[in-house]
């Protein structure tokens, strides 16, 4: 627009301001090069229920709760499991150099349940693999904040999972087991940043 404003003259001073309008146009290329560029977005989840991106439960496991965040919700898409499952999505790919994970855990596994039916974690859906190999809760201590490590694969569709208990039937969960994931903290490169 700015160059057009100058066609229709013979003045010669405009020849400044369309080289000075060159110049402007190249800056602008320069600019959206399409470089990744780091980015961090910081997601208390007691306060809001979709910090960056678009979260959306998954198989009813989950609940958001103001001043909680994530809570466990009971499902059964294949055996019963209590935990949260969300997808986030984002508008571009990106690249995650670290997530960190920050949860609450109490009580015992369902009887037969063991330690790797139990996942904490941060799935890459594009890419089809866990960041950081994703964790079995038997190894974890708790609500202390999990980080997940580098991943090499841009995905614009992560899955943050919190299975706190499993049981093939729903009477074999364990009345006591809760979870809760309070915050979720991305690192990376995009091409644009997922941060509000």
């Amino acid at each position: 627009m700015l160059l057009q404003s100058t066609w229709d003259t013979d003045d010669a001073g405009l020849d400044l301001v369309q080289q000075r309008v060159f110049n402007l146009i190249d800056l602008f290329t320069e600019c959206s090069g399409g470089e990744p560029l780091p980015f961090e977005c910081l997601g208390d989840l007691t306060l809001e229920a979709q910090p960056f991106g678009t979260w959306t439960i998954l198989e009813s496991l989950g609940s958001f709760s103001p001043g909680n965040g994530y809570i466990d919700t009971d499902a059964q898409p294949a055996n019963w499991y209590r935990g949260v499952r969300i997808q986030i999505t984002f508008d571009n790919p990106i690249i995650i150099s670290d997530a960190v994970i920050t949860y609450g855990y109490t009580g015992p596994h369902a009887s037969g349940a063991g330690p790797d039916s139990v996942w904490l974690g941060l799935y890459n859906l594009d890419a089809g693999h866990w960041i950081g190999g994703g964790v079995p809760f038997g190894s974890m201590p708790t609500a202390i904040p999990y980080h997940t490590g580098a991943d090499s694969a841009y995905s614009a569709n992560f899955i943050l999972y919190l299975i706190c208990d499993e049981a093939d039937l729903e009477t074999n969960f364990s009345p006591t087991t809760s979870c809760a994931i309070t915050r979720l903290d991305i690192a990376g490169s995009s091409v644009t940043s997922p941060c509000p």
